[in-house]
């Protein structure tokens, strides 16, 4: 069994409803999967068996703002969907209620209700909870610092949430032990007292962890660890004469909160409508301040090295480079803050570290447009002896935030690596860089330019599907998918 850090959140409360799609199949390619869980609405894929016992299940949640949404990703999936698959059955859930531990005793969470109104939240709080619901064991420090706030600001934001029912807390919890099985019951034969009834013993039963209403045909669903099937039937056997019943054993992907899919779009709107005031007739998509603010995007660009013919063009010459830079810079024993410019998930950076050793590294400051990389910056260079200070910022507002001061001491290493340089105007990005170093400050620029690989390979290594992900961000934004372009 695993644990995870999880943020249960009434999503209801963010404008949210939720659907389910159960697929039945001798196989899921993972193609399929993949396909479904890069989609900004899944909320969770689950794989087992069960539902007609023959084959294998998967269950996919979809979280969604309106009909058009719903009917866009139940479309999509649908294309998707080879004949060998069936789809067995979909609903909209009007209530679904969450149960878990807290202090000792048992709490009743809801994640969802149709009944509840939307809330309207500060750009700050939005973040807040995307932070949070990505990597729920990150700590006020380090939210305050990707957030651009104070602690105490955190602190408040934190505890209003959970005063008015979005927020309940960081919670950890054991996923999928042996048992978790998912029941799908029809209830339309039972007298509204019997559905009441049956309804209330699943929400006492420490067992029971999920409780939904729906509008399908089965209308009550659950989760339950059942670990006593004779005792389970003599509790609930008389409500189960119709229901469908289905063991999950494999976690796919869970999202309790798909905004944090997303960058808050309302620096891409203000780019836009930034640049519509100039002279310029078009968008520069080139302009990489764009490509990292879609959830497909960021995630290509932090899966981008698992391709071999990009790993071996633009990362193992460059990291091989490493002790030989370390070398030169080692002249004197002076303590190093290094900023990371552009710095993902910050592996590289690590990789250098690594080469000087921590103890010659007084801080390390990840610099990054989109938060939720610098969340995997956080988590990579967790358990160091030095400091750790993600900042938020393009690059057009470096100046607002460096140089950094420095004492007779240290020492500033300034990195640029991947080729990141070659993605700006050079006239633009040397002005912003000027702005950031001061004397005797050292940067390093990484540019891939070995005589070692040929053109055709360095072109072969942009051929694959994370590099047009990435590149694709800017237009998503705007309101075109795919299928909008030949081929």
């Amino acid at each position: 069994m695993q644990t995870r850090h999880i943020v249960p959140l009434n999503l209801s409360k963010l404008g949210f409803r939720y659907f389910r799609i159960i697929l039945e199949s001798k196989h899921f390619s993972r193609k399929f999967i993949e396909y479904v869980v890069s989609h900004p609405n899944t909320g969770y894929v689950l794989e087992g068996s069960g539902w007609s016992g023959k084959k294998r299940v998967l269950g996919i949640g979809i979280w969604a703002t309106s009909n058009a949404e719903i009917t866009d990703m139940a479309t999509h999936i649908r294309t998707m969907i080879p004949d060998s698959y069936n789809v067995v059955y979909q609903s909209e859930l009007t209530r679904l209620e969450y149960f878990a531990e807290v202090a000792g005793r048992r709490e009743e969470m809801v994640l969802l209700d149709e009944l509840d109104q939307k809330q309207a939240l500060s750009p700050a709080e939005v973040d807040f909870l995307k932070l949070i619901s990505v990597d729920g064991s990150i700590k006020t420090p380090q939210i305050a610092a990707l957030l651009g706030v104070t602690e105490f600001q955190v602190e408040e934001m934190a505890n209003k949430l959970k005063k008015n029912g979005v927020y309940y807390g960081v919670l950890t919890e054991t996923t999928l032990p042996a048992g978790y099985t998912k029941f799908f019951v029809d209830t339309t034969a039972l007298s509204n007292i019997k559905v009441e009834s049956f309804y209330e013993l699943l929400k006492k039963d420490e067992h029971c962890v999920y409780v939904a209403r729906g509008n399908g045909k089965y209308n009550i669903e659950f989760e339950y660890i059942l670990f006593d099937e004779e005792n389970f039937m003599r509790t609930y056997g008389f409500f189960l004469n119709h229901c469908k019943r289905v063991t999950f054993d494999r976690n796919i992907f869970t999202n309790l909160f798909p905004q944090s899919k997303s960058l808050n779009v309302k620096a891409v709107q203000d780019k836009f409508v930034e640049l519509s005031k100039t002279n310029e007739v078009y968008f520069d998509l080139k302009n990489s301040e764009l490509w990292y603010v879609s959830h497909e995007g960021t995630k290509a660009y932090l899966d981008i090295y698992t391709d071999e013919n990009y790993n071996e063009a633009m990362k193992t010459g460059e990291v091989g480079l490493f002790r030989d830079i370390a070398a030169y810079i080692n002249e004197d024993d002076k303590k190093l803050n290094i900023v990371d410019l552009g710095s993902g998930d910050g592996i590289k950076a690590r990789s250098l570290i690594e080469v000087f050793g921590e103890k010659r590294i007084k801080a390390y400051f990840p610099v990054d447009i989109q938060e939720l990389e610098l969340a995997q910056a956080l988590r990579v260079h967790q358990m160091v002896s030095y400091a750790v200070h993600p900042t938020v910022l393009g690059f057009d507002k470096l100046g607002v935030r460096f140089p950094l001061a420095k004492s007779s001491s240290e020492n500033n290493l300034y990195l640029m690596l991947g080729g990141t340089y070659g993605n700006f105007n050079s006239i633009e990005i040397n002005h912003n860089l000027n702005l950031a170093l001061a004397k005797d400050d050292k940067i390093l620029i990484g540019i891939q330019c070995r005589d070692s690989i040929s053109k055709v390979a360095i072109n072969k290594s942009y051929l694959n599907t994370y590099v047009q992900s990435v590149a694709f961000g800017p237009l998503s934004q705007i309101g075109f998918s795919k299928e909008d372009f030949e081929p």
